[in-house]
């Protein structure tokens, strides 16, 4: 038989733990969306070490990645017990000139704004008939309280467009295109104004885009 007793991480050592991954991270910040493993390390590595400094970092390293570990990243953001710190860096970084907004951040950030205002995620659907009618109520609320936080969000980029520098202005671009399209009912009083814009960086946009928005959206772009 083991007896163990957890202790608290040393300072000193969490702190080294950020800074050797704030190193990596920032040191390949020229590498693609699908990182090399040393870079989805040390993400992971900031996802599960204790304290806001390190969760802060995670939000710097979020990336427009498709795969399990970068789609991770952002459930640790969401799952961090530091939301309430993390909510105004992600908004920060909204506006920043050098951040690309990708479609997963925004949503990401819509996410967390509702988590915060309902004090946390929700609940485990009860297996209580009489408890079932008020969770699928407040189910409701919460996604209509998620789209207005996300079209909030969507407006303050848009008006920070003008400052992004190029090739995070494109991307930012790209993702406003696709929330104006999927929103239900009329579209967004600023969709129209982004297609002058969105042409205009078309060619600062991965060849991917380009052929995304051709195929997909040429008749929001034509003309």
């Amino acid at each position: 038989t083991l007896t163990l007793q957890i202790r608290a991480a040393p300072a000193a050592w969490v702190n080294q733990q950020i800074s050797t991954a704030r190193e990596i991270l920032r040191g390949a910040s020229s590498a693609g969306p699908e990182a090399p493993p040393q870079m989805r390390q040390a993400r992971r590595v900031l996802r599960f070490l204790p304290g806001p400094e390190a969760a802060a970092e995670l939000v710097l390293a979020l990336t427009a990645g498709n795969d399990v570990d970068s789609f991770s990243d952002y459930l640790g953001v969401l799952g961090s017990p530091y939301r309430v710190q993390l909510l105004p860096l992600m908004e920060q970084r909204l506006i920043a000139a050098d951040q690309p907004v990708w479609g997963r951040y925004l949503d990401t950030l819509a996410q967390l704004g509702e988590f915060i205002e309902f004090g946390g995620p929700p609940a485990r659907y009860p297996s209580d008939p009489r408890a079932q009618a008020a969770w699928q109520a407040e189910q409701k609320h919460r996604a209509l309280v998620r789209t207005r936080k996300a079209n909030q969000y969507a407006t303050r980029l848009v008006a920070a467009l003008s400052g992004k520098q190029p090739a995070a202005r494109a991307e930012s671009l790209q993702t406003l295109l696709n929330v104006g399209l999927r929103s239900a009912g009329a579209d967004p009083p600023w969709l129209r104004t982004l297609v002058p814009s969105l042409i205009a960086d078309f060619r600062r946009l991965p060849v991917t885009t380009q052929g995304t928005l051709l195929e997909h959206f040429w008749s929001t772009l034509k003309g």
